[in-house]
């Protein structure tokens, strides 16, 4: 079977160890980032809070049906919930989310944190899944989106989408941007012409 999800994120020094292989797999799906993550310590949920693209569902979608209980064997123990900052957030409104073992503590919910990473790898290596919902395989990296096959890297594999968030966009900005990156590079291509990821930067 195929590893996706495997990209290795640095994280703040004091963040709890069990929670990075979740944390590095949440961040590779596309339009989801995390910015906070407790295990729990034995006494709480292990819980992992993540934002969402505004305009960008997919990443959601898929963590929803790998943590739902009718394709994963802990499901019904687990919960993804919405909570609400007190400020906007890139001219939008703060709507968070918080993936979180319910009643589940200590090791068992470490184990099934872990297993959970397994069921979402097994997901993506799932052919008829992956086609049926029209998934882009490419996406599922922190890089979030790649160069297309036809388009140069001079960048050494940067997307248009990293290079626009390392210039301060926002996500959603950076995958504005990525979307007109991409039909240029369409219409270029229609005319015989070729085109990189960062003209227009």
């Amino acid at each position: 079977m195929r590893e996706f999800l495997k990209d290795h994120i640095k994280y703040d020094e004091e963040m709890d160890p069990q929670c990075i292989e979740l944390c590095d797999a949440m961040n590779c799906l596309p339009g989801i980032t995390t910015f906070e993550s407790c295990s729990g310590h034995g006494a709480l949920a292990f819980t992992i809070w993540f934002k969402k693209s505004y305009n960008w569902d997919e990443g959601l979608f898929f963590l929803t049906r790998c943590a739902d209980g009718r394709y994963w064997k802990y499901g019904h123990e687990w919960r993804i919930e919405l909570s609400v900052g007190d400020q906007f957030e890139d001219n939008h409104l703060p709507v968070n989310y918080a993936l979180h073992s319910d009643n589940v503590r200590g090791e068992e919910a470490y184990e099934q944190a872990k297993d959970l990473v397994e069921n979402m790898n097994y997901h993506l290596n799932h052919k008829n899944f992956i086609e049926f919902y029209k998934l882009t395989l490419d996406n599922y990296s922190h890089r979030k989106l790649k160069l297309g096959p036809n388009d140069p890297d001079p960048y050494g594999g940067a997307s248009s989408y990293e290079l626009a968030r390392a210039l301060g966009k926002s996500m959603d900005e950076a995958l504005d941007f990525q979307n007109d990156i991409e039909k240029l590079a369409k219409v270029k291509e229609e005319n015989g012409e070729c085109t990189g990821p960062t003209e227009d930067l």
